[in-house]
């Protein structure tokens, strides 16, 4: 029996920077975290200096090999989701044909479709280069 590794604990400072670094990357405007990091008793210039040290770590992630193979994995993945909703809106269009008198069953279909189609624009544009 091989005893378990213990759990790595991260410290106060190695936490807010995944978090920066986490918002960062989804697209959450640096002002926005550097206000909120001044509402937590950093100074303004501290808070700025640590929020652009992030940016500049998510750009160079984002331009490196590894980078564009992470976003190029995850719209495959947010694809393939629209590609389900898509499926199931045009699986539930053809319902329709055996179930004629429901009334809801457009809407539901209508709403797959529609989404479906959403999804997989978005996923492209959310991840483009």
């Amino acid at each position: 029996m091989s005893k378990a590794e213990p759990k790595k604990v991260q410290s106060q400072e190695e936490i807010l920077w995944d978090q920066t670094v986490r918002l960062l990357s989804h697209g959450i405007e640096p002002q926005r975290i550097s206000a909120e990091l001044v509402q937590q008793k950093w100074t303004v210039e501290a808070a700025g200096e640590f929020v652009e040290q992030a940016r500049k770590y998510v750009e160079e992630y984002k331009a490196s090999p590894e980078g564009k193979a992470e976003r190029r994995r995850r719209m495959l993945v947010e694809m393939q989701v629209g590609i389900l909703w898509l499926g199931g809106g045009i699986l539930l269009a053809m319902m329709m044909k055996f179930w004629p008198r429901s009334e809801m069953l457009p809407f539901i279909a209508g709403f797959a479709l529609i989404y479906g189609l959403y999804e997989i624009y978005a996923s492209r544009k959310r991840h483009a280069s």
